[in-house]
């Protein structure tokens, strides 16, 4: 058993990953076609409300795949909990800093780093957060097993 829960660790981690790039597609998806007819240039919705539906999607999906990077595989390993949802953060905050030394280092850059330091911080202070909760509950669970 304990090894079938270590083999779920980074499936689960993968399918946290799935969900949230899948909810946000559908939410986007959805947020398009609110869009008015008139309101569409060259394939895009212009509309001044769809601009905060995107940004607020995006934010979304960056809180609930820290969260769920830092939290869900820790739950589920049978021991390390700490460690795992360590490798989480590492996972949820890693691809924000890799994107920002590339596209500086290329010479033109895709994203701006500037661009991305709002998700950054919002993915620290989420997965942040949620490694607070694992470490204080797997301290609580050692303390009171039952």
């Amino acid at each position: 058993m304990t090894f079938l829960r270590w083999l779920l660790v980074p499936v689960s981690a993968a399918l946290v990953v799935t969900i949230v790039i899948y909810g946000g597609l559908f939410a986007v998806d959805i947020a398009d076609q609110n869009c008015a007819a008139d309101s569409f240039a060259a394939s895009s919705c212009v509309a001044s409300w769809h601009t905060t539906a995107l940004e607020t999607i995006i934010y979304a999906g960056v809180i609930l795949a820290a969260m769920g990077l830092v939290t869900v595989p820790s739950l589920i390993a049978p021991k390390l909990k700490v460690t795992v949802s360590a490798i989480g953060f590492l996972l949820a905050t890693g691809p924000f800093v890799v994107v920002a030394v590339l596209s500086t280092s290329l010479p033109v850059p895709i994203i701006v780093p500037s661009d991305l330091a709002a998700p950054l911080i919002v993915a620290i202070a989420t997965g942040g957060l949620s490694l607070f909760w694992v470490r204080s509950r797997t301290k609580r669970m050692a303390e009171d097993p039952s």
